[in-house]
């Protein structure tokens, strides 16, 4: 007959214990489930961390003004720029607008600033160490408040300090020093190794000694308000420092980029500039801006002022020069007329003469504008680039016009030179003069290019980004967590893969048995021994639970396997302790009497046995009686279930459990009980620890090694099995003990049986 039944698939076996040959997805999320709990407590952890930042940290407050640049020079700017238009035809590439946002944001305002407002001195309170700064925030009464807890040394809220001077070497600059408030406005000073160096008091100058720790030490504080014993921190920060501070603050805009039409090519046009300026310190920030802007508007009316003199000064001189050449020219000219007459000039010889003095003029007014260049700019800058190239065209042209006055008569030639050295020079002569009075008027009405349309307004608190901290520590937390966790996970060496186990050890896997939280509460329960309760046995009380299924899974495979064994002796075995081999014992016990089985349960382990504590029985007479002779098998033996389940626990612990175990009469008492029993259940002690269970499985017909998953280490266990090898002990099987972490991994669910009865006809259809 055919089987039409879809053959179910072995499980493809990994290339490591941890799987990382075959890892999904849902494998992944189970592992993280399986440490559910571990990662909500490293959540919580970083929820509190990041709470206790939002709150430690101040509120942040912005200003904001606005001022208007003209991005259209005038004065001396406009005549300079008009002046370089006409003779280079070329214009500069910045704005004025953009120059002023550079500036705004650069050490030549900044710095300024800083040295007005004292901004290089930084003071301010004590707080109590993460929640004081949050407290004192919320103080709103008038007054310094008490000092809570009696801890007058911190700041509470109301205190104030400012210091007007405070000048240390440099050394010590961006250390921090202690200021102490004592009783009638006195004070002390304290280094930053915490030595006194000075006593003050408030309105005073103060300095350290020629001989003091630190010398050339001078303070001057002109307010401050707090509890006696309050304690405030006082440093000098250098002014780049401060000044790169106030630049991240800073923050320039042009209004007219808010405006698509407002810009070209992304330049914007209005020069109407949005200063903003954020800080904690609420009171100090208009302070600031109205600063930086007040200097800002001052030194660009000064550079106007600088550069309409320093072009007037040029002037001067070239005006000094040229008068003096042109009273030498006009006497020359005075001479050759009282020897010679009149010159005699035909028309067309004096329209050339005004063509060579046109020529001459624009050519001397490009000589001016090249050296006017050269005293800011190198020679091979565009600008005097420019102006270079245009010279040396006028030059061209010019001797163009005295290769035709060389063809001239002799006497002509001479009179035209005499005549047109003194036009020429009249000419320049009184175009300084006018350039000069244009300057005069141009630097007595000079006015900034910078106005001020509105100055800091009054600072509003901020967005505070409270809830984006908070979950940016949630999702901190649970990154941290999962990375823990596979980390763990990838480092452990405890055995987690069955499959694996099962390639790597040769011995077949009988079951798996999931984690069950009921059992665990059962171990609590009976730690606890609350009068009353008990029996603490899963298969009794939730027989239902999956890890009964896996039991009952295991029960199927051995029902086959006691089949083809000698006798009916099943040993549990492990390699070491606290794996879950009682657990199994026991349980198996219940499982196999729920099938209609007589079952004898007996705990070998003479030296740490604890079922009789599970089962709520006395643990004395027991096997160890037994064995000594001093209790027959019905004084050792308990009833647990009637007619169906007897237990025989480890009695008094004796001191020689390996020589008892080693006699003939364990042999006699094996072969006496496995005749009344259908099933007789050993519970052995560790085999790495003692050789007991060695000599108890020599007996048995079945021997089940019972590995616990995470807790035991892969090169123990195969150490264990290698040494029941060479005391010719043959393992038949193995059940895997599941931690919490396979009990997702491995696809258990509630319900959801599958995996024990594919594994239960996978092994027993190998056997059959």
């Amino acid at each position: 007959m055919t089987d039409t039944a879809p053959k179910e698939e072995k499980p493809t076996h990994r290339s490591s214990q941890h799987g990382e040959g075959d890892v999904n997805l849902r494998e992944l999320l189970a592992i993280v489930l399986a440490r559910k709990w571990f990662v909500f407590f490293v959540m919580l952890v970083s929820l509190c961390i990041a709470s206790l930042y939002v709150i430690s940290i101040p509120p942040l407050y912005q200003t904001n003004a606005l001022i208007q640049v003209n991005n259209k020079a005038e004065g001396m700017s406009g005549f300079m720029q008009s002046l370089s238009s006409s003779l280079t035809g070329s214009t500069s590439g910045a704005m004025p607008s953009q120059i002023e946002i550079a500036l705004i944001n650069s050490r030549f305002i900044l710095e300024p600033t800083i040295e007005a407002l004292d901004l290089n001195i930084q003071a301010y309170p004590k707080y109590f160490p993460i929640i004081g700064g949050f407290i004192a925030r919320g103080h709103k009464n008038k007054g310094v408040a008490k000092p809570l807890f009696g801890l007058n040394r911190y700041s509470w809220g109301g205190e104030k300090i400012l210091v007007k001077q405070f000048a240390v070497p440099e050394e010590f600059y961006n250390k921090s020093f202690l200021v102490k408030v004592e009783k009638d406005n006195q004070y002390k000073l304290y280094s930053p190794r915490g030595s006194l160096i000075l006593e003050g008091k408030v309105g005073q100058v103060e300095q350290t000694k020629p001989d003091s720790a630190i010398p050339l030490l001078k303070i001057l504080i002109t307010e401050l308000e707090a509890n006696v014993g309050a304690e405030f921190r006082v440093l000098q920060v250098p002014t780049s420092q401060v000044a790169l501070g106030l630049a991240q603050g800073i923050s320039v805009e042009d209004m007219g980029e808010k405006l698509a039409t407002s810009y070209i090519s992304g330049v914007s046009r209005t020069g109407v500039l949005n200063l903003s300026f954020k800080g904690s310190n609420v009171n100090l920030l208009p302070l600031i801006l109205n600063t930086i802007i007040d200097l800002d508007v001052q030194k660009n009316s000064n550079k106007k002022v600088e550069e309409a003199q320093k072009t007037l000064d040029f002037l001067n001189r070239q005006a000094e020069t040229l008068k003096g050449e042109l009273d030498q020219a006009e006497s020359m000219l005075s001479n050759y007329k009282a020897k010679q007459g009149e010159l005699g000039i035909n028309l067309a010889t004096r329209a050339l003469l005004e063509k060579l003095l046109d020529t001459e003029k624009t050519l001397e007014a490009v000589k001016l504008k090249k050296s006017e260049l050269l005293q800011e700019y190198t020679p091979l800058h565009p600008f005097v680039i420019a102006i270079a190239s245009q010279q040396k065209k006028l030059q061209a042209e010019l001797s163009l016009l005295e290769s035709k006055v060389s063809n001239l008569p002799k006497s002509q030639q001479k009179a035209l030179s005499l005549e047109r050295d003194v036009a020429a020079k009249s000419k320049l002569y009184l175009f300084i003069l006018g350039k000069i009075q244009q300057l005069q008027v141009i630097k007595a009405g000079t006015i900034s290019d910078v106005r001020v349309l509105s100055y800091a307004t009054k600072p509003i608190k901020l967005p505070s980004k409270t809830v984006s901290s908070i979950l940016t520590g949630l999702i901190f937390g649970f990154i941290l967590a999962v990375v823990i966790v596979f980390l763990r996970r990838a480092l452990s060496k405890g055995i987690e893969n069955p499959d694996y186990i099962e390639e790597r050890l040769g011995i077949p896997l009988y079951a798996i048995i999931p984690f069950s939280r009921r059992q665990e509460q059962l171990g609590h329960e009976m730690k606890r021994k609350i009068p009353g309760r008990g029996p603490f046995v899963l298969a009794a009380i939730s027989s239902k639970d999956l890890a009964i299924e896996g039991l009952r899974s295991l029960r199927t495979t051995l029902q086959f396997a006691t089949q083809e064994a000698h006798n009916n002796v099943i040993s549990i075995l492990g390699s070491s302790p606290g794996i879950g081999k009682s657990f199994v014992s026991l349980n198996l016990a219940y499982v196999f009497a729920d099938s209609g089985k007589k079952v004898l349960l007996i705990d070998a382990d003479m030296r740490k046995g604890k079922i009789n504590k599970y089962v709520c029985v006395t643990n004395v007479p027991g096997f160890a009686e037994l064995l000594a002779g001093s209790a027959t098998t019905e004084q050792a033996k308990r009833v647990l279930k009637q007619d169906q389940i007897d237990f025989i626990p480890t009695g008094k612990y004796p001191t020689n459990p390996a020589e008892l175990l080693f006699s003939e009469k364990f042999k006699i008492i094996i072969e006496e009980l496995k005749s009344h029993y259908d099933i007789v259940l050993i519970d052995t002690p560790p085999v790495l620890a003692v050789t007991d269970s060695i000599l108890i499985s020599k007996y048995s017909g079945s021997n089940v090694l019972v590995l616990g998953s995470g807790s035991e280490e892969l090169p123990s266990v195969e150490h264990a099995v290698k040494r029941l090898k060479k005391s010719n002990v043959k393992v038949d099987g193995f059940v895997f003990n599941s931690s919490k972490e396979l009990q997702h991994s491995y696809g258990y669910g509630y319900g959801n049986y599958g995996y024990y009865n594919y594994y239960y006809y996978d092994y027993n259809k190998d056997k059959k």
